[in-house]
């Protein structure tokens, strides 16, 4: 895991997956006197039903490529990979002022990028 110093620094839900789950194997699971001990439990139980949960490193990659020429914000990015939209209605309210640099082709094409790189939830 790497520190860094000050600023803002914004995560995927899978990046946040993959540290509580670092966490948890360094505290061997224990949960007597760790006071994050349920947080994290309950954490770990909502991204085993959220896209996160089967994405990897390889895919956010391809999809970050992939997405590229449509110029997204880094909040616009992380909110399409942690919500992985699957219409064109769940991706608008994802990117800020859509109607103004989007239009419906390329909010299809992204949504159809999305089904083709980020592996479906189970």
């Amino acid at each position: 895991m790497e520190i860094v110093p000050g600023g803002e620094v914004l995560l995927s839900n899978f990046e946040v997956l993959q540290i509580l789950k670092e966490s948890q194997s360094f505290s061997g699971g224990k949960h007597g006197k760790d006071p994050l001990a349920t947080i994290r439990y309950e954490t770990l139980e909502y991204f085993k039903r959220s896209p996160c949960n089967v994405q990897n490193e390889e895919c956010i990659k391809n999809l970050v490529h992939a997405l590229k020429p449509y110029k997204l914000t880094n909040k616009e990015f992380l909110s399409i990979l942690n919500a992985r939209p699957t219409a064109p209605a769940d991706l608008a309210p994802l990117l800020n002022e859509s109607e103004d640099h989007m239009t419906d082709e390329n909010m299809a094409d992204i949504v159809q990028l999305i089904s083709e790189i980020l592996p479906a939830p189970k």
